[in-house]
């Protein structure tokens, strides 16, 4: 399935909607009716810890681009499976269940209190929840068009409130003169950052999109510190507006805060509308902490942190066992816990959070000291002063939170069972040292400056290093393949015993010179990776044949590796893999021109792919299938023709009977007949 890339407007949407849940209100509520005007302090203080931990992630992102923003596998990369496994589980996967469910439950029971008395609140809980299945399955193109529309109703519908209140300006009452906070000075904003810091919670869930953003190391940067600067602005309004509108006592109790503070400020149109608004809310948050989890927590399956049956998908590429499992957890919690106090659970995920907001710290401050070269974008780095100031304002955090003695043995206990249990993963299901950080990630780093590389550019795969390779003649093999034909090692063999050049991975860097741009530029949208589900995959770009960018950037770069193909096939002996070089020779009439089409039953290339490919059952059905449909979908796009049809072709060879060595005696036959190889 093809999927659009989305943008930065999803991306602020999936950061800003997951924190704009009508809990997060309840706890605006608590925080502004305890500490009235000094809560906006803490908010402001919350916030400027959030943005610290932005900067962190995203550098990690930016040196690390393989993990696709991915938190496990950054965690993986920097302390070890164990630690990665524990922090998922806490984080991603319990807040999506609990904080899901409470959300859920909440909004259930304000829709039953007030639009439907006559239908029971879990009736309206499971159909919330079966939305939101159906939502998510279909894949993260509905996801994103969802989230725009409720997200886009809930910021304009809270700043308006936001703006109203804040600035005095109800038509419906008069602004209250005489509220006293009982929680004020210092002491008492440090108090209240408890509060706050619930106010940005999972904002971070835009992450594991990174994968499916255009151009995600600048964009995942603007959507996060985006959406968190838009929300210090949103809540610190909100909670000025509650100080002025709402007695304090009332407030600091209510349960619905933005249900009361609507009806005080704009009487029953306003009561009606944020009824509404709640609605749309709960859909908003349910819909990130479904989709970005399961995202997130089936990278982490791919690198073999969970069992292999997560990293399914469906035919729209939605992680589904994620995403079943969650809504299905969602669902019993709501329909047989209701009356349970889940606030505890929300508030140990919330420990657990800023233990994994720490670690983000610590990576990002590791990878500094061991990897100076990395691809980080050292405008952020700032004299390590964001992981400095991020870490000490997460411990005052962490200490309010842990004042909760239940809270704090419920994180022991709990945390203790999880590091058990992902020690006995680590050694028996993935066979790793579970404290080992994983090197498999490679950190992407500078090795020389953009413009040597320009400079340096090699034109073609050097087959023998230590052999000058002819130039001239213009003799070229193209050779199209098919997933797990081999095509690939047949043509690199062929090029060898001909001593011809080898064009494949190396076109990038071709195309990084002819277009004269910066070449991680360039790799933002020719990208090595695919979201889902080959995710990590070393054959992952065969299934994006021109990048994961739009439209007029993939044509763009289909016409500068046009002309490239052509200057190589008018001055050196060549094989060159894909890209439809039959198709554009054929066209440009090239004479001195082999055509081979290199095939096999599914059967075959399927053990291939096993066997040659070391891939597993399930991984090579996976590639195959989808990396096919790339391929077909690619070559029809540029030639009109089918991807196995002999239009462009002169040789179709299907290697079920021939061994690598045969194929490539017969195309070196070929080429000393047409070419008057000796």
């Amino acid at each position: 399935m093809e999927t659009k890339k989305i943008g930065i407007f999803t991306g602020i949407s999936t950061a800003v909607g997951v924190a704009l849940g009508s809990t997060a209100f309840v706890s605006l509520g608590n925080g502004a009716g305890s500490g009235g005007i000094w809560f906006i302090y803490a908010i402001l203080i919350v916030g400027f810890i959030y943005i610290c931990f932005a900067m962190s992630a995203c550098e990690l992102n930016d040196i690390l681009p393989g993990c696709k923003g991915n938190a496990g596998r950054l965690l993986e990369r920097a302390f070890g499976p164990s630690v990665s496994i524990v922090l998922n589980i806490t984080t991603y996967f319990i807040i999506s269940v609990v904080a899901g469910s409470a959300e859920t439950i909440f909004v259930s029971r304000a829709v039953h209190n007030t639009l439907l008395p006559n239908v029971p609140y879990q009736a309206i809980a499971l159909i919330i929840l079966l939305s939101v299945i159906v939502v998510n399955l279909v894949g993260v193109d509905m996801f994103a068009k969802v989230q725009n529309i409720v997200c886009s109703f809930l910021v304009v519908t809270l700043f308006a409130l936001a703006i109203v209140g804040s600035f005095g300006l109800s038509p419906n009452m008069d602004v209250i003169t005489d509220n006293v906070p009982t929680v004020t000075g210092f002491s008492g904003i440090i108090e209240l950052t408890s509060w706050a810091y619930y106010l940005f919670l999972a904002i971070d869930m835009v992450l594991p999109l990174a994968g499916s953003m255009r151009d995600p190391k600048k964009n995942v940067r603007i959507s996060l510190c985006g959406g968190i600067l838009l929300l210090m602005a949103l809540y610190s309004m909100l909670s000025l507006g509650l100080y002025k509108y709402l007695p304090l006592d009332v407030l600091a109790i209510d349960t619905m805060p933005n249900v009361t503070f609507g009806k005080a400020l704009f009487g029953q149109f306003g009561y009606y509308w944020m009824i509404i608004a709640v609605i749309f809310a709960a859909v908003s948050t349910e819909n990130t902490l479904v989709f970005a989890p399961s995202v997130d927590l089936q990278g982490c399956a791919f690198s073999g942190l969970f069992p292999k049956f997560f990293t399914k998908t469906n035919k729209k590429g939605a992680p589904y066992p994620w995403i079943l499992l969650i809504c299905f957890l969602q669902i019993i919690i709501c329909l047989c816990f209701g009356n349970a106090n889940l606030d505890i659970l929300v508030m140990v995920a919330c420990a657990f959070y800023i233990i994994v907001f720490i670690l983000f710290h610590i990576a990002a401050l590791k990878f500094r000291i061991m990897y100076p070269k990395a691809k980080r974008n050292k405008k952020f780095v700032l004299f390590n002063l964001p992981q400095i100031l991020g870490i000490l304002g997460l411990v005052v955090v962490e200490y309010t939170v842990l004042r909760d003695r239940t809270v704090l043995m419920i994180l022991l206990l709990g945390g203790t069972a999880l590091l058990l249990y992902a020690v006995f993963w680590c050694k028996l299901g993935m066979k790793k040292s579970p404290f080992k950080a994983n090197t498999d990630e490679k950190i992407d780093e500078w090795t020389e400056s953009t413009e040597d590389i320009k400079a340096k550019v090699t034109f073609g795969e050097e087959i023998t290093p230590d052999e000058e390779l002819p130039t001239g003649a213009g003799n070229v093999i193209t050779i199209s393949r098919e997933f797990g034909s081999l095509g690939r090692p047949i043509a690199k063999k062929v090029a060898k015993r001909l001593k011809y050049h080898l064009y494949d991975p190396k076109l990038i860097e071709l195309v990084a010179k002819k277009m004269n741009v910066e070449v991680d530029d360039l790799l933002a949208y020719d990208d090595q990776k695919v979201i889902n589900p080959l995710s990590g995959s070393r054959f992952a770009a065969m299934a994006t044949p021109l990048g994961l960018g739009d439209y007029f950037k993939q044509r763009r770069l289909f016409q500068v590796q046009k002309s490239i193909i052509k200057e190589i096939a008018n001055t050196e002996n060549a094989v060159i893999v894909g890209r439809a070089a039959d198709y554009i020779l054929t066209r440009e009439r090239k004479e001195n021109l082999i055509r081979i089409h290199i095939t096999g039953s599914y059967e075959q290339r399927l053990k291939n792919s096993i066997s040659e490919l070391k891939l597993s059952e399930t991984e090579a059905r996976e590639h195959i299938r989808i990396i096919d449909k790339a391929r077909q979908s690619f070559y029809k796009d540029i030639t009109g023709s089918d991807f196995s049809s002999s239009d462009y072709r002169d040789f179709i060879i299907n290697t079920d009977n021939y061994d690598e060595d045969q194929v490539v005696d017969m195309i070196c036959s070929i080429a000393k007949i047409k070419f008057a190889e000796g």
